[in-house]
């Protein structure tokens, strides 16, 4: 019934994030472009955190109604609303006005993919949403929610009931293959594809497992500090007093 904080380096807990050891059951949180923390409860209600301390900074409001319930939260990259990923069938994202918390209506076209589990923006990447269907397959939209379809060659690879989540790779730039990243708990392996979807395969050794896999993410990305040797070359004068 909290948020647990850990040292990342060290990985030793740390213990209950500030004041979220209130919540009764946090099912999915996100940071906003303000690094201030929203936390969904499971009965549908949103809270934020101040992103650095812990500490309640307000209630958000009820995100759910009758039937539906919370997977995942994300922003929307131009109005900074916020998206509810709802894990029933046939949800759409839901978009809430990020200062009334009232609700703005189905975001975009989403009601139109059949079970949404998860969602993430290409971000620098590229203009669109890419959103993880349970029914077995990705889905692209643009960045409005809008204009959704199959994304590339992904579907082929994920089994109906498979995808519980997608994730971005930092490190696209060097790895392109795997630029996205899709987990399948019915297949038990993790898909990566280019990021406009057009090859897509197992990652890595994740096949043959035996695991369910639930979630995906990455480590932080860090730049190796080269060993450097300064030589430093000392020079004397001597002047000899003249005659």
């Amino acid at each position: 019934g909290a948020v647990r904080e850990f040292d990342f380096r060290t990985t030793n807990v740390v213990g209950t994030f500030g004041e979220t050891g209130q919540m009764t059951a946090p099912v999915a949180l996100a940071f906003d472009a303000e690094s201030v923390l929203y936390v969904a409860d499971q009965d549908g209600t949103v809270q934020i955190f101040d992103g650095a301390s812990g500490l309640l900074k307000r209630t958000f409001g009820d995100v759910t109604a009758a039937g539906e319930e919370v997977t995942s939260l994300l922003f929307a990259p131009d109005t900074g609303n916020l998206l509810v990923v709802d894990g029933r069938a046939a949800q759409p994202l839901r978009e809430y006005d990020i200062g009334t918390a009232a609700l703005v209506g189905a975001y975009g076209a989403t009601a139109s993919i059949g079970q949404a589990v998860d969602a993430t923006f290409l971000g620098d990447l590229g203009d669109a949403l890419l959103v993880a269907d349970a029914s077995g397959d990705v889905i692209e939209c643009a960045a409005d929610g809008t204009a959704c379809a199959p994304f590339g060659s992904a579907g082929p690879l994920l089994a109906p009931g498979g995808p519980t989540a997608i994730e971005i790779n930092p490190s696209a730039a060097y790895v392109p293959e795997s630029a996205v990243l899709i987990a399948d708990r019915v297949s038990a392996y993790v898909v990566a594809c280019t990021i406009d979807g057009s090859a897509c395969d197992v990652f890595g050794d994740t096949e043959g497992q035996d695991s369910e896999y639930l979630d995906v993410l990455f480590a932080p990305v860090t730049t190796p500090t080269p060993d450097t040797t300064t030589t430093t070359i000392s020079t004397t004068t001597t002047t000899l007093p003249s005659n």
